[in-house]
């Protein structure tokens, strides 16, 4: 392993103190080693708790690495298109710029200009067996870097990224449209540390889309983040989307807090205001929770508030003009004379939402019982009494499910394999009530490595649904290969089938590190239709190269 000092920034003088860990994973014996111990509670992110790190001394650094990072790229590309009523093959050739100014060790400014992301690969598909929009996470390079400076808030419970709680600032909505490509004219960012500061700040121009009815706009956020006490911080977010037409802009400031008491209590709670010139009511949100996470004990309850115009259109939000109510319980044993268990977990959760006006639409009881054994595996049952109010139809999976006032329950049950298992991933069975029928659900998430350079991971989700009106089942199979040639070169693909959306698409890429911080990509897309009989129709397909150099003054 090489670390170039160039790479890295560090005070001024040639003696340095720093500081240095090490771990280690042993798979098979399921056991977590450090050069310098970190306490056990930490878990997996105890090499990230550097005040328990050794001390590196000894070292004789020369002067920080360079300050200006320059990265400009070109690109080329073929697409074909066959969707009717117009068909057209088009070349293209571009070229940006991505730059960095370190302006101090901790604290950067990212330039970007005519920004392109052909080589990130397609998203995962999913299937949506619910009847609000699907979350999906941030791939593009540029929006990953220095992400977690711009969260606000937190999405308290076991629901993902996106399920009720509002994300004020999502940094998809900026270049992409309903899954269509927007091209970003350029912008500029200003993220890291200053003293007990975490500071992000950013402003995108992307252009006119035809193909996706959307016009040029400009996004705009800052966030600001102040440690306070021990382990607790306040901060503040402001964003502003303010496409050509000054009449559909949008603003959303908040105010949030994170305060950690001991070694496993957490409050958090933050409010936030939106402004739409086309909405009226109430444009705010807010939320409060507490967690107790202890080893045998844990507890959480929380409430969330978003008004019916409410609208952070930077952000993410499921749906409008509710009151969440949340509770969970968990105790957990460790048995001494119990052979083969390390842990057993019993949990229990209510997470209820009515309107604003008191009118109930989603209510959920849980439990959940869990097994943790030495070697690493894990099984779990979870049984699950739902009611849940739609007041307006909406399809799944070709089934129509009408308003009405719908009760039933379910159990789920899942087994995740060990880290040292050949077959690596969650295997997971479903079946119980669905909208007045029923539903059985079958599905694996995970990885299989056929060899040291060569690895597959398959994703495979079978439902099947006896609904009053008929049968119906969806199928979603993906496949994502990869296979290391040697450390600075790859190629992977990723193929997905879902019959739900009659598609079968492809990505394939080739990616060559040819020196540190500069690539080569050739990357290869299409998709087909496959609701014809016979072999899937071709609708559209492209082959992009795209070449970066980075230059390090």
């Amino acid at each position: 392993m090489v670390v170039p000092f160039k790479s890295l920034r560090y005070p001024p003088g040639r003696d340095q103190v720093w500081g240095f860990n090490v771990q280690r994973m042993e798979r098979k014996m399921n056991e977590a080693t450090f050069l310098s111990p970190v306490p056990a509670s930490y878990g997996g992110s105890g090499i990230f708790k550097v005040s328990s790190a050794g001390t590196l001394v000894g070292l004789e650094a020369p002067a920080s690495g360079g300050i200006v990072d320059v990265k400009p790229y070109a690109i080329s590309s073929v697409s074909d298109r066959r969707q009717t009523p117009v068909a057209s093959t088009d070349l293209d050739a571009s070229f940006g710029v991505d730059a960095k100014y370190k302006i101090t060790k901790s604290l950067n400014f990212d330039f970007t200009y005519n920004t392109d992301f052909a080589q990130v690969e397609v998203d995962t598909q999913q299937l949506n067996l619910t009847r609000f929009s699907l979350f999906y996470p941030e791939k593009r390079e540029f929006f990953l870097e220095s992400q977690s400076n711009f969260n606000f808030g937190t999405t308290f419970g076991t629901n993902p990224p996106g399920s009720d709680a509002p994300i004020l600032f999502f940094s998809r909505q900026i270049g992409l449209v309903d899954g269509q490509t927007v091209p970003i004219a350029g912008g500029g960012r200003l993220s890291g540390r200053a003293g007990p500061f975490t500071i992000g700040a950013m402003s995108i121009r992307t252009k006119d889309a035809r193909d996706a009815s959307a016009d040029a706009t400009t996004f705009s956020i800052v966030r600001v983040r102040r440690d306070v006490l021990r382990r607790s911080t306040i901060g503040l977010i402001a964003t502003d989307r303010r496409p050509a037409t000054a009449s559909q802009s949008n603003q959303v400031v908040g105010l949030d807090g994170s305060f950690r008491f001991f070694q496993n209590v957490e409050i958090n709670s933050y409010y936030a205001r939106s402004r739409t010139p086309s909405l009226a009511g109430d444009e705010s949100s807010y939320s409060g929770n507490a967690r107790y996470a202890g080893d045998l004990y844990g507890a959480e309850v929380g409430h969330t508030m978003v008004g019916n115009a409410f609208n952070p259109e930077m952000g993410f939000l499921s749906r409008r003009g509710f009151r969440r109510n949340y509770g969970f319980l968990r105790a957990s044993r460790r048995p001494q004379h119990v052979w083969g268990i390390r842990k057993i977990d019993w949990e229990g959760t209510f997470d209820g939402l009515v309107s604003t006006n008191g009118v109930r639409q989603t209510r959920l009881l849980a439990g959940t019982f869990r097994i943790s054994p030495n070697n690493g595996d894990q099984y779990s049952a979870i049984y699950g009494d739902s009611d849940d109010r739609p007041r307006s139809p909406f399809m799944v999976a070709g089934a129509t499910i009408q308003p009405g006032s719908y009760g039933f329950q379910d159990v789920r049950i899942n087994y995740l394999p060990g880290p040292q298992r050949p077959l690596v991933g969650m295997v997971s069975f479903a079946q119980g009530g669905y909208y007045g029928g029923r539903k059985t659900e079958a599905s694996f998430n995970g990885r299989v490595p056929v060899t040291a350079q060569f690895g597959l991971e398959p994703i495979l989700t079978l439902t099947w649904l006896q609904m009053p009106a008929g049968r119906y089942q969806a199928q979603l199979v993906s496949t994502r290969a990869a296979y290391t040639m040697t450390p600075r070169m790859q190629v992977s693909a990723l193929v997905q089938y879902s019959s739900a959306a009659h598609s079968l698409s492809t990505n394939a890429r080739f990616r060559w590190e040819y020196r540190p911080g500069s690539d080569l990509y050739v990357v290869y897309t299409d998709g087909r239709d496959t609701l014809l009989g016979g072999y899937p129709e071709l609708l559209a397909r492209s082959l992009a190269f795209k070449f970066t150099r980075l230059f390090q003054f």
